[in-house]
C-alpha cells in the first residue's frame, strides 16, 4: 500500500536530505521572524544613538558654557580627598 504524502510533506532538495517543504516553510518563517526583529533592533540602536549624539552637544556645551570650571571642580576633588588622608593619618597617630 502507498503512503500519501501531503504537499507540506514532500521532500525537496537532495535526495536523502529529510528535507520536506514543511521544513522550509518553517526555516522561512523563523527568518522571517528574525529579519524583523533585527530591524526592530536596529531601529533602536538608531535612536539610542542619536540621543547619545544630542547628549554629547549638550555636554559640549555645558563645558564651553561653564568656562573651564570642571577643571577648577577637578582640582577641589583631589585637594578634599589629601585633606581627607591627612586627617585619617592624624587621627591615626594621635590614637597611638
Amino acid at each position: 500500500m502507498k503512503e500519501h504524502l501531503s504537499k507540506s510533506d514532500k521532500p525537496i532538495g537532495p535526495a536523502g536530505s529529510g528535507v520536506t517543504e514543511r521544513d522550509l516553510l518553517t526555516w522561512r518563517k523563523k527568518l522571517d521572524e528574525s529579519k524583523a526583529k533585527t530591524k526592530q533592533k536596529t531601529e533602536h540602536l538608531s535612536l539610542i544613538q542619536q540621543q547619545l549624539g544630542d547628549l554629547d552637544l549638550l555636554d559640549s556645551n555645558q563645558t564651553s558654557k561653564s568656562g573651564g570650571h570642571t577643571g577648577d571642580l577637578k582640582n577641589v576633588r583631589i585637594l578634599e580627598n589629601r585633606l581627607d588622608k591627612a586627617i585619617i593619618k592624624l587621627n591615626e597617630a594621635t590614637s597611638i
